[in-house]
């Protein structure tokens, strides 16, 4: 992974903010996944599910988030949006095409 994505919600962007100091483990589609830094944004969430899938033309992500951090306990995540992790964080990403 690159050390800076130039898209503003892209991964390795520092966006999500410095690192925990410690890793936690977030759930994306059922998959845990070890994170370090402090948020995790709608492009990290899109690259770690798709990996080297960029989206295309008529692509349509739906991503919505549970057991997370007080005052951020839930909700959906929309282009550019991050939101702050804790451990045992549960992310749904739905990718679908309306070509």
């Amino acid at each position: 992974m690159p050390d800076h994505d130039p898209r503003p919600d892209g991964p390795g962007n520092p966006q999500g903010g410095p690192d925990h100091g410690k890793t936690v483990t977030v759930v994306i589609n059922t998959v845990p996944h070890e994170w370090s830094k402090k948020a995790i944004s709608f492009g990290d969430l899109i690259e770690i599910e798709y990996p080297g899938q960029p989206l295309q033309e008529g692509d349509v992500v739906r991503i919505d988030y549970s057991r997370g951090p007080e005052g951020h306990s839930r909700g959906i995540l929309k282009a550019g949006d991050a939101v702050p992790v804790k451990d045992g964080m549960v992310f749904n990403v739905h990718r679908t095409n309306r070509s």
